[in-house]
């Protein structure tokens, strides 16, 4: 009965990331700002899980960065759109710092982090922090997994809303996406 319940208990923090990522796209396609964070929120106890805890952090992350993206539809104010995007960097970057290897982690968090870049106004030294810190997170998920649904959607998107004196390329995204999605890469995003 003891093996059987410590096995129960191993699964409970799988079983609750399964449910909140169902939960967090629910929410996220609903646009329910009250849920998205509600799920966000209940992702912190299991952070800690030597686990399943970098996937805590990525899911709480990719729900402040859904948060924002849904906020900017919802027409919230600027200060909390940067809010949650801000929340989503801390947990992205927890994310790949508990699992080096995790593409879609590191893809996340350069496109929080390019996007924060430019919400920074006058305040140019922060602006290339920012920049700077998602061009490496970009590089490491091409790096890791270049034919990753999420890496080549934000690879694109980036180039396409990057300046084009400052390396952005729409034509280059566009050619990316159409690559992509001849290969077949784009079955499902997680």
């Amino acid at each position: 009965a003891a093996a059987c319940g410590g096995s129960a208990r191993k699964a409970e923090p799988e079983r609750q990331l399964l449910e909140a990522k169902a939960q967090i796209m629910a929410a996220d396609y609903r646009a329910d700002l009250a849920e998205l964070a509600r799920v966000r929120d209940a992702m912190i106890p299991l952070a800690d899980d030597p686990q399943w805890g970098y996937l805590a952090h990525y899911s709480a992350g990719f729900a402040s960065w859904r948060l924002a993206i849904n906020g900017v539809n919802r027409e919230i104010v600027p200060a909390d759109v940067k809010a949650h995007l801000e929340k989503a960097s801390i947990d992205l970057d927890a994310a790949v710092r508990l699992r080096d290897d995790f593409a879609d982690g590191y893809a996340a968090a350069a496109s929080v982090n390019g996007w924060l870049g430019t919400m920074q106004g006058s305040d140019v030294t922060k602006f290339r922090e920012l920049v700077t810190h998602a061009r490496q997170r970009l590089a490491r998920a091409k790096e890791l997994a270049p034919a990753n649904p999420r890496v080549v959607w934000v690879e694109a998107m980036t180039l396409s809303g990057t300046p084009v004196a400052y390396g952005g390329n729409p034509e280059r995204a566009l050619q990316i996406l159409r690559e992509s999605l001849e290969g077949g890469n784009f079955t499902a995003l997680p």
